[in-house]
């Protein structure tokens, strides 16, 4: 039985993932409507620029949201053991 210190670093874990899909998904829609307008009318040179910064931080949260999940299985099996 997960004690409730478990309980709340668990739903601290899945709220943090959560956060993380939902930027992921906000940015990851920036980049494709930036992309798709550059292959319908061509971008300027300040759009170009936010390209890979957006592909960047798209990425680190991939990488953070992976290791959120990892961290919130290690905490499930730590406190349901």
């Amino acid at each position: 039985m997960a004690s409730p210190a478990g309980t709340s670093i668990t739903q601290r874990k899945r709220v943090a993932l959560a956060d993380c899909d939902g930027l992921i998904d906000r940015l990851s829609r920036q980049l494709d409507e930036l992309v798709d307008r550059g292959r319908e009318t061509g971008l300027d040179v300040y759009e170009v620029e936010e390209i890979l910064p957006l592909g960047q931080r798209v990425g680190m949260l991939r990488e953070r949201r992976r290791r959120l999940e990892d961290e919130l299985h290690a905490v499930e099996a730590e406190w349901t053991a």
